[in-house]
């Protein structure tokens, strides 16, 4: 519910730099309409935009549901400490250096669930997500500049770029609206099936489309129509076919991308329909 239905949005690490992705969020927050409370922090500003800036979470007087995480990786498990302490519903880490990183980076990935504790998060190397239905467009994503509305599809999505670009974009052209966008970049914190039943429950949302990369992801959606049953069409885009493929999906989102055909035959034996391209 704080993830997807916040109340209040903090912005760590917010910047006044229209050009950076921590310098996107608040306006594209501004012009989706949001109508939470809006807390900016960062400690080298009084101000950003038309919102007090705060020099921590802690200085916030009000209750966080949600926690934009835009610092460099050093700073990221004292942010997410921070918001244990502080109660914080949910978290979007758009840091990265994590498992797209090396074996390095994912022992560092790993840290970031014991910092987090029983909080639900997005990422790392994510890029957040859109709630079209209530007006939170929590994600640099100026294709939703203008939305009007909302459609009756779901896209969860491990890549922000195709999620935010180019599906998007694309849909956009062909008029199909969406109820939802999430990105979770490397999916350190979130459970798929958990989203997959939260859209099954969402009355707006018709349709569920998944783009993963890796083949855990595509476990995680049969676990969960096996779970819950194919309560709603479920649409799969599987990245990461061939050995190209593997490798950038390594690289990408940390993300081992496995036997396509396994995952390909196992999701249509359990009703998922999987597409071969975007269009």
């Amino acid at each position: 519910e704080s993830l997807l239905r916040p109340k209040s949005i903090a912005i760590v690490g917010a910047s006044q730099a229209a050009n950076r992705l921590a310098g996107q969020v608040i306006p594209m927050l501004e012009k989706g309409g949001y109508r939470g409370a809006i807390y900016p922090v960062n400690p080298r500003y009084e101000t950003i935009g038309n919102h007090k800036c705060f020099p921590s979470l802690s200085a916030i007087p009000g209750r966080v549901d949600h926690c934009i995480v835009a610092v460099a990786k050093e700073r990221v498990l004292d942010v997410l400490r921070e918001c244990r302490d502080r109660n914080v519903g949910s978290a979007a880490i758009f840091s990265s250096g994590y498992a797209e990183t090396g074996a390095e980076g994912a022992s560092a990935q790993q840290e970031l669930l014991d910092a987090a504790g029983g909080m639900v998060f997005i990422g790392p190397n994510c890029m957040g997500m859109v709630n079209l239905v209530d007006k939170v467009v929590a994600a640099p994503a100026p294709v939703f500049d203008k939305s009007e509305g909302h459609g009756d599809v779901a896209l969860l999505s491990q890549s922000g770029g195709l999620a935010y670009a180019t599906v998007a974009f694309f849909a956009a052209r062909q008029h199909i609206d969406f109820t939802y966008v999430v990105n979770t970049g490397n999916s350190a914190g979130i459970d798929f099936a958990d989203l997959i039943d939260a859209m099954n429950r969402d009355a707006a949302t018709k349709v569920i489309f998944v783009v993963a990369e890796s083949e855990g992801v595509v476990g995680e959606v049969i676990g969960a129509v096996r779970r819950y049953g194919l309560v709603k069409p479920i649409v799969l885009l599987k990245l990461g076919r061939g050995a190209t493929g593997a490798r950038m999906a390594l690289s990408h989102t940390g993300s081992l991308a496995g036997d396509y055909r396994l995952a390909r035959d196992c999701a249509e034996q359990h009703g998922i329909v999987c597409c071969e391209d975007v269009d």
